[in-house]
């Protein structure tokens, strides 16, 4: 696998979201709890990966949207 192959498996997600350590495929639940303390950023567990959640205005934006508190 390369890495385009895992960016594209995450879901086509910028390469400076995803986490390295753990390795991608070995990260678990507890990782993730582990991540946001170390690195001050929300993670979500995709396919065994750390992935940093987009939480940028467009994002912001688009949830308060859906939400229907915007």
């Amino acid at each position: 696998m390369t890495v385009a192959d895992l960016l594209k498996k995450l879901g086509n997600v910028p390469p400076e979201r995803v986490h390295l350590g753990p390795l991608p495929g070995t990260a678990t639940e507890q990782d993730v709890l582990e991540a946001e303390g170390r690195t001050g950023r929300l993670c979500e567990l995709v396919d065994g990966a750390l992935v940093a959640k987009n939480v940028g205005y467009y994002g912001s934006f688009l949830t308060l949207k859906v939400s229907g508190t915007a």
